[in-house]
């Protein structure tokens, strides 16, 4: 038996605050299923807290899950 425990933007907002402001967490859903895609983004409000959150690569776990953090390309 495994258990599942899904993240919402809610609580990646929650978790991403605690190295600066938020401005916006989304987690990423399937349209058809609406399950999780397994990914999201959060945009924050200035860069250096992006790079503070890079930084930190392997330091980042949500309920026990490694979350990996990369910058977004536009």
């Amino acid at each position: 038996y495994q258990r599942y425990f899904f993240v919402t933007s809610d609580m990646l907002k929650s978790y991403f605050q605690t190295f600066g402001k938020v401005i916006e967490a989304n987690i990423v859903y399937n349209h058809e299923t609406m399950k999780s895609r397994g990914f999201g983004f959060v945009i924050f409000a200035d860069e250096k807290t992006v790079q503070e959150v890079l930084k930190r690569y392997d330091d980042h776990y949500l309920f026990g899950k490694w979350i990996e953090c990369k910058p977004a390309l536009l």
